[in-house]
């Protein structure tokens, strides 16, 4: 999250009567001293220096009687040295004093989250999010736009559906994010839900009518909630799933004219013309951003996007069977920093495709790095199955079994890989039973539906034999009566003439 605090420029006015109790020996500093070492230790990031004059200088006697405005701010900023320099149970005390003075602030609350947030503590994170959307909006758009996804993952886990609620709604109403290329819509579509559970399906219909991404509207067509829709003339326009990508298509096309430093939008381009089929564009793209970011014309989110740039030329070149130049360009990705830390992302799809080409081995010396990588344990979950499927592909049965029993202990954190696990190791009676389970799951259910929609396969058989046989695998067990049962509640399958761009959709 961006670091971002303004304090007015504040001079330290003394009481020109300090009593003989309050005076200064001459060996200590004045109080003029001790804000001026406060003031240029914060500025120059010396948090435990700025913690100890900042508490001096607070502690003093003649502190209280100094205006509101600058108390507030050593406060404030006292809080804040103290946190990073971590003195936590300090830093608190620190800005519930300065929420005591100007409880109409948003600044305690803003930096207080950053604390609650790093203790994993995410309803008191949340709560003071909240406070600072409604104190103010400036601040409130401070806060990084990908944090909020973990946040309000965080809040639905711990069944704080009301708070999750609450944010998002600041969310919608209070929030643009900084990148142009990052949208609302997924927010949207969860108020969507809220407002049907509410009983207010025009409300619903409103928010769902301004969806940009095309992706949204698989899921607008296939959950039984959204059924209200379907017979809607509006709505059979707007979900034609061709029609939707090219919108979006034209959408990012434009926004990338209007904000060409940002390499977010090329890929987004790229993911965008694969699912339509488009590969040689989509190539095209690639090639050019890379030509672009290696040639000395920067782009200001290059360190968050390389990676995945590379990541999503690989597929394109994948897709149009040039299988030795995307896993060198997969390779080169992996090896890439993934926002700042040793690759996780790119090093698990690198060799999970090797997997789905028959090249176990390989896939084995690639994953093994992960050993030694923090992941979460959604990233966890994707190593264990794509090791898993690798084994047993080598015929390693004691190894593949180990790793599925961690995968099966876990399902929870990733069902997507567990049930990737199971189908690669022809274990479709357990691979029903999962499916079942997640179709009957509120907590996974819609993540179960969407993956079991027939979209078009990305790579091409004669590379990618394994992969497209798991697929169809997939696909058949919707066919199965007892999934079949399991899925009425929940919604549809449908069949789509446009391209799957990730691999892990299961």
């Amino acid at each position: 999250m961006r670091r971002f605090l303004i304090f007015a420029s504040l001079s330290f006015v003394w009481l020109a009567a300090v009593s003989a109790s309050q005076a200064q020996s001459s060996s200590s500093p004045s109080p003029a001293e001790l804000f001026e070492a406060f003031n240029t230790a914060w500025e120059e990031d010396r948090w435990a220096e700025a913690a100890e004059a900042g508490e001096a200088l607070s502690g003093l006697a003649i502190f209280g009687d100094q205006p509101e405005s600058l108390q507030f701010s050593v406060l404030v900023r006292l809080g804040a040295s103290y946190h990073w320099s971590d003195q936590e149970d300090e830093a608190l005390a620190a800005y519930f004093a300065a929420q005591a003075i100007r409880p109409e602030s948003a600044l305690p609350y803003y930096w207080r989250s950053f604390l609650h947030f790093g203790n994993d503590d995410w309803v008191r994170g949340a709560q003071d999010m909240i406070q600072v959307s409604r104190r103010s909006g400036e601040l409130f758009n401070a806060y990084a736009f990908r944090g909020f996804g973990q946040i309000i993952r965080e809040l639905d886990r711990s069944d704080e559906t009301d708070l999750s609620r609450e944010l998002r709604t600041a969310l919608l109403s209070n929030y643009t994010p900084e990148n142009p290329f990052s949208t609302l819509d997924y927010y949207r579509a969860r108020a969507a839900e809220d407002l049907i559970a509410d009983g207010d399906p025009d409300g619903a219909r409103a928010l769902i009518r301004q969806t940009e991404t095309a992706g949204l509207f698989f899921k607008y067509q296939t959950e039984n909630e959204f059924s209200f829709l379907w017979d809607e003339p509006w709505f059979a326009e707007a979900s034609d799933m061709r029609a939707a990508f090219e919108r979006e298509l034209a959408q990012i096309v434009q926004l990338i004219a209007e904000h060409p430093e940002y390499l977010d939008g090329h890929r987004q381009q790229i993911q965008v013309l694969m699912s339509l089929g488009r590969f040689e564009e989509a190539e095209t793209v690639a090639a050019h951003a890379f030509e672009r970011l290696t040639g000395g014309e920067p782009f200001i989110d290059a360190d968050d996007y390389t990676s995945w740039l590379l990541n999503d030329w690989a597929y394109a070149l994948y897709a149009l069977g040039r299988i030795d130049e995307g896993n060198q360009r997969l390779a080169q990705a992996a090896n890439f920093s993934e926002s700042g830390n040793l690759n996780v992302s790119q090093t698990i799809n690198y060799a999970s495709m090797l997997a789905a080409q028959g090249r176990p081995a390989e896939s084995l010396e690639v994953i093994a790095r992960m050993y030694e990588r923090s992941a979460s344990s959604y990233g966890d979950m994707w190593t264990w199955a794509v090791a898993a499927c690798a084994h047993h592909q080598l015929g390693q049965t004691s190894e593949a079994n180990d790793l599925l029993a961690q995968l099966a202990e876990s399902w929870d954190d990733n069902p997507a890989a567990y049930q990737r696990t199971l189908i690669c190791m022809n274990r479709m009676h357990e691979a029903a039973d999962l499916l079942i389970a997640r179709l009957s799951d509120p907590d996974h259910d819609d993540a179960a539906l969407e993956a079991l929609q027939r979209l078009q396969p990305l790579y091409p058989d004669e590379s990618f034999g394994l992969s497209n046989a798991w697929l169809a695998a997939f696909d058949e067990l919707a066919d199965r009566p007892d999934v079949q049962a399991a899925l009425a509640p929940v919604g549809r399958v449908l069949s789509y003439d446009v391209y799957s761009t990730y691999w892990g959709t299961y």
